[in-house]
């Protein structure tokens, strides 16, 4: 039978006479690797010192058509609008703590095993970097949701089932945009096929990301699940993604559905990319579970279905990503304030900012 914590069975003398082991080194159980949040970092999309009552850009949407022209034409000259400003709000996140005189007169000197004063600040610094990373995935269009940053879901919707069996139409509005194709313009699908497959004009489709349905119709797998058809809808998902400029530098997958990618691909004849920190940014920043496929690092992240259960992950090119911030730093400590009204110390450590997105160069893969 275990020993009670702080109860003894030695002999009474040795329990009178003797102080128990306190190690004065914290064990750490709240850790976890955020792989977003690092690229993020690593590849310089993180920006300083901005400013401004909105976040604000210009997105060229479209193009001039070609005019067939022979010996003599009359050509119509009129001015063409070609860019839209899109629009989100700044948004503030905050972690707090307190401390009370009293608390602080005890905890000090040779009787503290962990002196909180010295803690309270950097565990703060250290919530804030963990919490925050969960947030990159929120919608901030749900009801309720509204003061969140604008991270993945919020462009993410789906509307209808596409015709080939694939994927959903995008249906959602970001940064005061619809992300539906066909808003303006024309699109040629194949025979028996769906957009995005075909040829149109660029602003069809010039705020619509690409919606993956792993359980559709249109798959070879006699069985249309993930565990079955992950390695088609990856791949297409993929190669849908480089009608772009950018191609997806990763697929964060959830992982139970990294897991079951994996083991598809044990069971077929593969050649093995070996990743090293020269051809995976991910791999150079130290994690692990990291594998090629059609020269996209695809992973996983704990909480990617945490807004959406029934995602199996996300396709991101990190270049078209930035998260913009306010302050001169990410995550801004505030000074400790001591109140004299309840003598206790006040510790808070604040985010204000907002993350831009461009819905085109996104990929969502999920269930029905």
């Amino acid at each position: 039978m275990a020993n009670t914590f702080g109860q003894s069975n030695e002999f009474s003398r040795v329990v009178h006479s003797t102080h128990a082991k306190f190690f004065r080194k914290e064990e750490q159980n709240v850790l976890r690797k955020r792989r977003l949040t690092a690229l993020l970092q690593e590849k310089g999309r993180i920006t300083y010192n901005e400013d401004g009552d909105e976040l604000k850009w210009p997105t060229r949407y479209k193009r001039t058509g070609l005019t067939p022209i022979g010996d003599v034409v009359d050509l119509s000259f009129i001015r063409k609008l070609k860019d839209k400003n899109s629009v989100l709000p700044w948004v503030g996140y905050a972690v707090e703590d307190a401390q009370g005189k009293k608390e602080r007169l005890m905890n000090r000197g040779k009787s503290a095993i962990l002196k909180q004063s010295s803690l309270i600040m950097e565990r703060l610094k250290d919530d804030m970097k963990d919490g925050f990373a969960l947030e990159l995935y929120k919608d901030a269009s749900t009801a309720g949701q509204e003061d969140r940053i604008s991270g993945l879901e919020t462009a993410l919707g789906k509307g209808a089932a596409l015709t080939a069996g694939k994927g959903f139409t995008p249906s959602d509005t970001y940064a005061g945009h619809s992300t539906a194709i066909g808003v303006v313009g024309t699109w040629t699908p194949p025979t028996g096929g769906s957009w995005p497959e075909g040829d149109g004009d660029a602003h069809y489709e010039w705020n619509s990301p690409i919606i993956v349905d792993p359980t559709g119709s249109g798959w070879q797998a006699s069985t249309k699940t993930w565990p079955n058809t992950c390695v088609e809808a990856l791949r297409y998902g993929i190669f849908a993604a480089e009608r772009t400029t950018e191609s997806l530098d990763m697929a964060m997958l959830t992982r139970e559905s990294y897991n079951q990618f994996a083991d598809k691909l044990d069971s077929r004849e593969r050649i093995v990319t070996e990743r090293s920190g020269s051809n995976s940014l991910l791999v150079k920043l130290g994690f692990g579970s990291v594998t090629n496929f059609e020269n996209v690092d695809v992973t996983w992240e704990q909480g990617v279905d945490a807004e959406d259960g029934y995602a199996h992950g996300y396709g991101l090119a990190i270049d078209m990503m930035e998260l913009c911030c306010l302050e001169s730093q990410l995550f801004n400590p505030a000074p400790i304030d001591y109140s004299i009204e309840n003598l206790t110390w006040r510790y808070l450590v604040e985010f204000w900012g907002q993350m831009k997105l461009n819905p085109r160069n996104l990929v969502k893969w999920v269930s029905d």
